[in-house]
């Protein structure tokens, strides 16, 4: 890990893109490194009210582990956007089908007594249509597409000419990747923290185990796109267009 000064100034999303590990600190801590990692680790800390020495202890301690995670940012862009897709794409197109399943028999049992449960699944369906349709834009459009800009870029030796038209593009995706985001904090809120209430049948108990792994696995994908894949290839269009400039 790095110096304390360093740290404390280092986006949520640079310090998980160094090392992954600290991503179990982040969600520890309630720390969103994925939708909200842009801000700087003390101003995070702060809007949540949370000490930023026991963060910065616990990111230290980190040195004292073995160090044997995925380092995504040296993935090129091509495997990165198949990593993608085959581990998270694919989790989210399994698993929505059986959370919903499972929050109608909880609903169906339960909604009386806990009404809350009854907003889940609103929530939940909702936010799984838009989402089910946001990842098939992307494999059928918007990765093809990438792959091709990083082609032209990099093979070609070429200057991106619709660079307008692919800021705006990742912008979309990132306010698309916002809004679940928010929907999965709002369930959070509901679940109160995804603590089943007591006597919660195993139906109940198992539901708030997936409902809890999917805003897990959907927070590491969203990292991956808006704090490793998209910057990465900003980067090279950065690059291309620097390249052109001082050519021409």
């Amino acid at each position: 890990m790095l110096l304390k000064q360093t740290l404390e100034s280092k986006t949520l999303a640079l310090i998980v893109a160094d090392d992954f590990r600290s991503v179990q600190v982040f969600e520890e801590y309630g720390l969103d490194f994925c939708c909200k990692g842009k801000r700087q680790l003390n101003i995070a800390c702060l809007e949540k009210g949370i000490p930023i020495s026991d963060v910065l202890k616990k990111l230290e301690s980190l040195d004292n582990e073995p160090n044997n995670t995925q380092r995504y940012s040296d993935w090129n862009t091509d495997f990165l956007i198949d990593y993608i897709i085959q581990q998270h794409h694919s989790y989210v197109k399994t698993m929505i089908p059986l959370i919903q399943a499972h929050l109608q028999k909880v609903v169906n049992a339960h909604s009386a007594k806990h009404p809350e449960v009854s907003l889940i699944q609103e929530l939940f369906v909702d936010m799984s249509t838009e989402l089910l349709s946001h990842l098939t834009q992307e494999e059928t459009v918007v990765f093809p597409n990438l792959k091709k800009i990083v082609s032209q870029l990099v093979l070609a030796k070429s200057k991106l000419t619709n660079e307008h038209e692919f800021v705006k593009l990742i912008e979309n995706l990132e306010k698309e990747h916002l809004d679940v985001g928010k929907i999965l904090g709002e369930i959070q809120l509901l679940t109160n923290g995804f603590t089943p209430p007591p006597g919660a049948c195993t139906t109940f108990r198992v539901l708030y185990q997936e409902l809890q792994a999917f805003q897990a696995d959907m927070f590491r994908h969203i990292h991956l796109e808006n704090n490793i894949l998209f910057p990465k290839i900003m980067e090279m269009v950065t690059i291309s267009k620097s390249n052109s400039i001082s050519n021409n």
